[in-house]
């Protein structure tokens, strides 16, 4: 826990706040989830904040913890250009989710 919060302290608040997210959700995070997080009206996005949500999932894929990357891709949704996204429990056990969750938590608030 300690490593992880050591290397997340230093990571852009829409990094902590989407893998909050993936924390706190069962199952699929789509593009809008993730959109809606970030208070952006994912019906009214453009490709420059689509590139940038793209990024910071791209960033928390390549984050590893103990040896496994945070999140997974699915594959793409049918239709968009869009891939969904799944918390890697191989990287993250459920028993490990609250703890997580406390400490991201208390990161954000740090920063207010």
């Amino acid at each position: 826990m300690d490593e992880l919060r050591k290397r997340i302290v230093n990571w852009p608040t829409e990094q902590i706040k989407i893998l909050l997210l993936f924390l706190s959700t069962e199952g699929i995070v789509n593009y809008e989830s993730i959109a809606k997080e970030l208070g952006i009206n994912p019906k009214k996005t453009n490709d420059k904040v689509g590139k940038s949500i793209g990024g910071i999932l791209s960033a928390l894929r390549r984050n590893k913890l103990t040896g496994e990357p945070l999140i997974l891709s699915l594959g793409r949704v049918l239709g968009l250009r869009r891939i969904q996204w799944k918390l890697n429990k191989k990287a993250i056990a459920d028993e490990n989710r609250s703890d997580f969750i406390n400490s991201l938590t208390e990161i954000l608030k740090e920063r207010e």
